[in-house]
Order: C-alpha cells, then structure tokens, then sequence
C-alpha cells in the first residue's frame, strides 16, 4: 500500500488536488525527497489508524464521506453527472468493501 501512496504524492496532480481541499498547505518542490517522504508517512499512518477504526470501517463512512464527495467534485468537470455517479457508488460498494477488508 505504501508503494501506491509513493506513487500518487509524488505527481503533481495529488498536490494540486490536495491544494484545492486544504487551501493553506505548501506545495513542497517534488525533487525534495524528505517533504515527500514525510507526506507518505504521514498519509499512511492515516490511512492505517483510522481504517481499522470501528466507527470508520464501514462502506456508509466513506459513502457519506464530505471528503470522498469533495475528491469526486474535482472531476466534475471532466465526467458526466451519472459518470460521478457511476465512480462514487462503484468506489466502496459492498463488493469492493469486502475486498478491501480481505487483502488489508
């Protein structure tokens, strides 16, 4: 999982992306390895601690999530109103919760 957050911190599209949610952040240089490093710790731990949460292990959580619906609004230029709608039903359906919660 670590690798696949590596992946995504190090472009410019996760940083211009996060900017639009968190508005106050500094976009640090790509090429400064220790900024990104500590952005994919920092996401990791994140994902790791809550995610075995009980009151976040659940599809509704992420369903209802103002963040998901926030991650999704950025590409509302780019699809369809049903394709949004397509992308946020299919993300944590319950088959891919079931998945997720398998190979986790």
């Amino acid at each position: 999982m670590k690798q696949t957050i590596k992946s995504c911190v190090e472009t410019k599209t996760y940083w211009k992306n996060k900017k639009k949610l968190f508005k106050n952040i500094i976009i640090p240089e790509l090429e400064d390895k220790r900024a990104i490093s500590d952005e994919i710790n920092q996401y990791n731990r994140s994902i790791t601690s809550n995610i075995r949460n009980e009151k976040y292990d659940t599809p509704d959580f992420f369903n209802n999530s103002k963040y998901l619906n926030e991650m999704i609004d950025l590409y509302s230029d780019e699809l369809t109103k049903e394709q949004l709608k397509i992308l946020k039903n299919n993300i944590f359906s319950s088959q891919y919760w079931n998945w997720y919660t398998e190979v986790r």
